[in-house]
């Protein structure tokens, strides 16, 4: 075998080798991919019902890196900003869920819901309620609208309207009665309505 030739052979061989390197990183990426899908819906709602909103946060984010069309990824970034008080970065991933849920009523008044929070702590009440409207509507008569009744109280009292609060707080004691974060969330808005009757 002549110089060319063994050149030739070894450049052969590199080629296979990197083929090779290639189909094993194409593997790799593909596998990390699946497992971050895999982390994406159950274990970030887990997370954030749990209070670890930081690291549902980061797996949240995580999560819509290997896949931007994964709605139930912006809802719990959303939820996750929003318990961290960054209610304008919670709007903007909640809308992102909308959009990307058109189809899927579930996960898209979920996405309202904590639309809703987020608007209420920018402080824009009327559309808190719009959006706890729409949660409401897409999905009536479920326990996670307990929440969403907590929120659209809320946004009530910001608008002044305190006796429509404490009706909205019934109903959602009606939902989910056997939920202690959800009777301290009630009692909150309750004593905001009682307050703001008092003074008129």
């Amino acid at each position: 075998m002549d110089g060319f030739s063994a050149l030739v052979a070894v450049l052969a061989g590199l080629v296979t080798i990197t083929g090779g390197i290639v189909a094993v990183w194409r593997y790799l990426r593909v596998r990390q991919r699946r497992e971050s899908l895999q982390v994406s819906a159950p274990r970030l709602t887990d997370l954030n019902a749990g209070g670890h909103h930081h690291e549902a946060l980061i797996l949240s984010e995580q999560a819509i890196r290997s896949d931007p069309q994964d709605a139930l990824a912006y809802v719990n970034k959303g939820w996750a900003l929003n318990a961290l008080g960054k209610h304008q970065k919670a709007l903007q991933a909640c809308e992102q869920a909308i959009l990307l849920s058109l189809n899927a009523p579930i996960i898209r008044a979920a996405a309202c819901r904590h639309k809703a929070w987020a608007l209420n702590g920018l402080g824009n009440h009327y559309q808190a309620l719009q959006a706890c409207n729409d949660a409401i509507r897409l999905q009536p008569g479920v326990a996670a609208n307990a929440y969403t009744y907590v929120t659209k109280s809320g946004a009530l009292n910001g608008l002044g309207r305190p006796q429509e609060a404490l009706q909205v707080c019934e109903e959602a004691l009606r939902l989910y009665p056997e939920d202690d974060n959800l009777k301290a969330a009630i009692a909150k808005q309750k004593d905001a309505a009682l307050k703001a009757l008092r003074r008129h």
